[in-house]
């Protein structure tokens, strides 16, 4: 799978403008703006468990589950080939949008890192209450000021940071697309 930093961002900086109050940052092109998405985005698709957008021409391995059902971590797989064990048995399986993998021939072998899968998935288009989510929290990660979070005075203990905590608005899109959680497809 793609790696967080090299990601597409799952909403444009642009539409941050019209989320925060008028001012507040300069537009799509300020790196504090794109850094917030890209965070965002992260968050995102670390709760979710999943990449979200497309990723074509991706390979994974698995242990053999032993059974006819094997779940992919990915929604929306196109699966290209499977191999078991180096066998060929692509045409003996099928594949749901909310990622599993069914053997409709014998069962998936039990050995370990025996099962290959060849692959494109995610969405084409990301969906708009995934991106809704994805600006609320780059909003309130740029509206919240980092800053004295907890402070203790006979025990000289400061902490810095926010206490942005995340909307329902959020909860319910990696509830909805999470992987295990929702399974929308």
């Amino acid at each position: 799978m793609s790696t967080p930093s090299a990601a597409p961002l799952l909403a444009d900086p642009q539409d941050l403008a019209h989320v925060l109050p008028a001012g507040t940052i300069a537009g799509g092109e300020d790196p504090r703006a794109v850094q917030a998405v890209r965070r965002a985005s992260n968050r995102f698709r670390a709760a979710a468990r999943h990449p979200v957008h497309r990723v074509t021409g991706d390979q994974m391995t698995f242990d053999g589950p032993g059974g006819h059902v094997l779940r992919l971590p990915v929604l929306h797989p196109t699966v290209h080939r499977v191999t078991d064990q180096g066998r060929d048995i692509t045409a003996h399986v099928r594949v749901s949008p909310q990622g599993y993998l069914q053997s409709t021939g014998p069962a998936f072998s039990t050995g370990y890192g025996a099962i290959v899968v060849e692959l494109d998935h995610g969405f084409e288009d990301v969906p708009e209450e995934i991106e809704d989510a994805v600006l609320d929290a780059a909003a309130r990660a740029l509206a919240i000021p980092v800053g004295v979070k907890d402070l203790a005075l006979d025990g000289a203990s400061v902490s810095f940071g926010s206490d942005q905590g995340t909307s329902q608005d959020w909860a319910d899109a990696v509830t909805r697309y999470g992987i295990g959680t929702g399974d929308r497809a």
